[in-house]
């Protein structure tokens, strides 16, 4: 029902436009997909390159043909002197519509009629682009003895080198770099097939281009290199040929990020391990002072931080705003994490920018199993935040009555004042934490603060 409406208001607007009710017959096949009425109309069209208003847009018989996969129309408008290369709206031309709809035997006609296969349609996609890209192996390979630009690039950049890569279709890059496609060549923004293939975990197609000369260091807009994306999938093959091909393990982007910071941000340990051995820098620091030990431990990746203790990462090293690993693991909650950073020695007592330590970030986020561990290992209870507030002001402030029985028990002053005068006392009852308040008039805070 949807259908015929639809047809039906296509046809009223085309009506003006139309040569003749033959026109408006294939334009109600194309809609319905009506492949057997589209045979039946070809087969009795006695011009293949007259232009046809078709859905919005201009295309010809001959177009149509090489969609459908109609060899013997496209034969009887060869014969008849069709313009081969007649272009659709869009820019199409025949050899881009057989290439592109994988009709290999009427591309073999097109092209013994000496057809353009280089013609690119208005986006800058050739033919071989569009074979590359879907992985017709058969089309490429007709295109190629036809002698196609092997390098044409979109209007974005894109080679069918590049596509065949990002889309894991080895044979056709097999194939490209046979034909002396360019391995480096890249798109607009600056990646290249095996930052594609990097990115992708494709890692028979990063050989093939390795042993074609690809460049393993070819950084892209951002500096971002092969091996920086193939690290943060967590891609370790190709991360490990990538090495052997002599990739520049310290090699770092704008935002100074290394291959290491990746691998220890997002997880991959296997992959830390390949940069490791290939001596990565432990210590390296992003523009806003991150370590990967730093990353690790914010992203709870307990392993990572363990192997990166081992080759004696420094568990002080501070990253933006002055905060350190044992601060950020103390904030996120990660329990084996801060432990593991407090039995490699890591300063329990260390200040940020704004003079915050681990025990007060534990505090402030009840994260009570770190709060006992750093009270065991002498961290002061009493430092205090650049505002005044001590680590038992946060748990008070927050409702966390459990760290503020431990934080009592070690000592804490239960009325110093922030910088607006309030106590750990004043800051619980506003907030109605009245089991708070009742343990601190318990232990005998002053309550004429």
């Amino acid at each position: 029902m949807l259908q015929r409406f639809l047809s039906s208001i296509i046809a009223v607007m085309m009506q003006p436009f139309l040569r003749s009710d033959e026109d408006a017959e294939y334009a109600e096949a194309v809609l319905a997909r009506n492949f057997r009425e589209l045979r039946r109309l070809l087969g009795r069209e006695p011009d293949g390159g007259r232009p046809i208003l078709v859905l919005g847009g201009c295309t010809t018989p001959m177009h149509i043909a090489c969609e459908i996969g109609d060899e013997a129309a496209v034969s009887r408008f060869i014969a008849n002197q069709v313009d081969v290369n007649v272009q659709r709206g869009d820019g199409c031309s025949p050899v881009f519509i057989a290439a592109h709809n994988g009709r290999d035997g009427i591309l073999a006609l097109l092209i013994r009629a000496q057809a353009d296969v280089d013609i690119q349609q208005w986006k800058g996609v050739s033919p071989l682009y569009t074979a590359s890209q879907q992985g017709l192996d058969r089309v490429v390979e007709l295109l190629l003895r036809a002698k196609a630009d092997v390098d044409p690039q979109t209007k974005i950049g894109e080679s069918p080198i590049y596509i065949a890569a990002q889309n894991n279709h080895d044979r056709i890059v097999r194939a490209l770099i046979h034909a002396q496609a360019r391995v480096n060549i890249q798109r607009d923004s600056g990646e290249t097939p095996l930052y594609m293939a990097s990115q992708n975990g494709h890692a028979d197609v990063a050989d093939l281009l390795i042993k074609a000369q690809a460049e393993a260091n070819r950084q892209q807009k951002r500096g971002v290199a092969p091996l920086h994306i193939a690290a943060q999938q967590g891609h370790a093959r190709i991360v490990s040929l990538l090495i052997d091909a002599g990739a520049a393990v310290d090699l770092q982007d704008i935002d100074g990020t290394s291959a290491l910071h990746l691998a220890s941000q997002f997880g991959h340990e296997t992959v830390a391990k390949f940069l490791l051995n290939a001596n990565a820098s432990l210590n390296i620091q992003r523009t806003t002072g991150s370590s990967p030990l730093y990353l690790a431990s914010t992203g709870g990746h307990e392993r990572i931080v363990n192997l990166l203790i081992k080759e004696q990462a420094d568990v002080n090293l501070r990253a933006m705003k002055g905060t350190a690993p044992l601060q950020a693991a103390s904030q996120m909650g990660h329990f084996r994490i801060a432990n593991a950073l407090i039995r490699a020695q890591a300063d329990v007592d260390i200040q940020n920018d704004t003079g915050s330590t681990s025990l007060l970030f534990a505090a402030q986020f009840g994260r009570t199993g770190i709060v006992e561990s750093l009270i065991k290992s002498k961290a002061n209870p009493n430092l205090l935040r650049s505002t005044g507030s001590s680590p038992l002001f946060m748990a008070s402030q927050n409702g966390h009555l459990d760290t503020v029985k431990l934080l009592i028990m070690a000592q804490a002053d239960f009325n110093v004042q922030n910088d607006m005068g309030l106590t750990p006392l004043h800051i619980a009852s506003n907030n109605g934490h009245y089991r708070i308040v009742d343990l601190l008039v318990r232990v005998r805070a002053d309550l004429i603060r």
